[in-house]
């Protein structure tokens, strides 16, 4: 049950950096509130991790993201938006996540270059996952796909 709430945000995460390029404070922040609320309260993450292990998402997050944000390759909400998907998971959610992320970019990429008649059927209010390169990409639809193959993965095993 809990994933779904993780998912949920994550869509509206998706959502926004689709249409803006951009996520708003109050989703990163927001998510990152309610993840350690929820820590707090009940004593393990959202994906049921322990404290300590989501500790160790966060940090992972931290880590992970660092180099992209000095490069200015990914912007600060990005960065609030991993740390918040550590609180309320751990480093393995967080670490399979970035990397189902870079795998499912490098398709979409690779698909709209192979065929550009895909990329203008994306509405064109999501403009932003129209163009061939794949650093002009927002990075929260690629997470929010890295996330649910890893979240599906992981519950299957």
């Amino acid at each position: 049950m809990n994933y779904i709430i993780v998912l949920c945000w994550l869509c509206a995460c998706a959502l926004q950096d689709a249409q803006q390029r951009k996520i708003a404070n109050l989703l990163t922040l927001g998510g990152l509130a309610v993840a350690l609320l929820h820590l707090l309260w009940s004593g393990s993450s959202l994906t049921g991790a322990s404290p300590a292990a989501a500790a160790l998402g966060m940090a992972a997050a931290g880590l992970l993201s660092l180099p992209g944000y000095l490069t200015r390759s990914m912007g600060a909400g990005d960065v609030k938006m991993l740390i918040a998907l550590g609180a309320a998971s751990d480093a393995l959610h967080v670490l399979l996540s970035v990397i189902g992320a870079a795998l499912v970019l490098i398709a979409w990429v690779i698909l709209v270059r192979a065929c550009p008649a895909i990329a203008q059927a994306i509405p064109r209010r999501m403009v932003f996952l129209r163009s061939p390169h794949a650093k002009d990409h927002p990075y929260a639809p690629f997470l929010l796909l890295g996330f649910a193959f890893t979240t599906l993965w992981l519950i299957t095993q």
